[in-house]
């Protein structure tokens, strides 16, 4: 075992131990009930509301989308862009929703149910909820959670305002095949030829004919930019940042 294979070994061990200890020192549900008659217990939990509410992006414009993105247009990737932003849409609406109805309690409002425990819970634990998880969002942390959420929806809210982009962040996609599905269906289009006749290649150089893909990350190993290949990592780096790929 070489020494960077060794280091990312304990690595993951020692992010085990204090995932455990954590979990150990989180506010258990049954005890969040007292938190609704205590204002000093509730306020933690109605000021990290509140900063939620501010962060969030707001919702997409689904008729303004379809106005600059007809389905109806040879261009395959209007679809996935579809997909994705309703996608995003209905998160938002259900992390904006759970917010309202756990500050409606806390606030004495409305009653507290099951599922507004459930929130408040990871509120203040600053986890995140289970049902706000998604593939591409995998931070457990809501502060990290929030920050990936908004990179996310910025992504495509310059795609909607600007138009479709030459360089594609994989990371932001629910449907990271049917994205790359699209791409293969728009080239065969252009270019007349069956879908099965079409594969990908890579490189670093780009043309009217590629698509660039950046945030790609190696693992256990580093990359040379002036051979462009693989090399061995160097002690104590888990990760590298590719160059965009196209």
């Amino acid at each position: 075992m070489n020494e960077n294979a060794s280091y990312i070994r304990e690595y993951n061990v020692l992010k085990d131990f204090k995932d455990k200890i954590s979990s150990l020192n989180k506010t258990s549900e049954s005890d969040i009930a007292q938190l609704y008659y205590d204002i000093s217990l509730a306020k933690p939990i109605t000021d990290e509301i509140a900063l939620l509410q501010s962060s969030l992006p707001s919702l997409f414009d689904i008729q303004s989308i379809t106005e600059n993105f007809p389905l109806s247009q040879p261009n395959s990737i209007n679809s996935v862009v579809h997909q994705e932003i309703n996608r995003y849409n209905y998160l938002l609406t259900t992390v904006k929703e759970d917010l309202a109805k756990t500050l409606n309690a806390m606030e004495g409002n409305n009653n507290a149910t099951k599922h507004v425990e459930t929130i408040a819970y990871h509120l203040k634990g600053e986890t995140v909820p289970e049902h706000w998880q998604a593939p591409q969002l995998p931070a457990k942390e809501l502060s990290e959670w929030l920050k990936s959420l908004n990179e996310h929806v910025k992504f495509f809210q310059d795609w909607a305002e600007y138009g479709q982009p030459n360089v594609f962040t994989l990371s932001v996609f629910w449907n990271v095949k049917g994205f790359l599905r699209a791409v293969k269906i728009r080239f065969a289009r252009e270019v007349n030829c069956s879908f099965d006749d079409v594969d990908f290649s890579f490189g670093f150089t780009k043309s009217d004919e590629t698509i660039g893909l950046e945030r790609l990350y190696l693992e256990n190993a580093d990359w040379d930019p002036k051979h462009n290949r693989l090399i061995e990592s160097k002690s104590n780096q888990k990760y590298v940042k590719m160059p965009t790929v196209v």
